[in-house]
């Protein structure tokens, strides 16, 4: 969570945390929302700025990856 809330890509580009198959990894919204590629966004460093700030507590940070975790788990089953 605290890679996402600190990713810097080029200039304007927002930053996301998607689902790649079994990978969930910090990439730029161009390519997880580039459909060819089956990735899915899980969460935008803009929704995380928004609730938490650059400055995550290791608490945050734990709580917000298990609602993220059941959201996927739920969203799967």
């Amino acid at each position: 969570m605290r890679a996402l809330a600190q990713a810097r890509g080029k200039a304007g580009e927002e930053q996301v945390l998607a689902l790649t198959g079994d990978v969930v990894k910090v990439e730029s919204a161009d390519e997880a929302y580039d459909e060819s590629r089956g990735s899915r966004v899980i969460y935008t460093q803009a929704e995380l700025l928004h609730e938490f700030g650059e400055e995550l507590t290791d608490a945050e940070a734990t709580m917000l990856a298990a609602a993220l975790t059941a959201r996927i788990t739920e969203a799967e089953a």
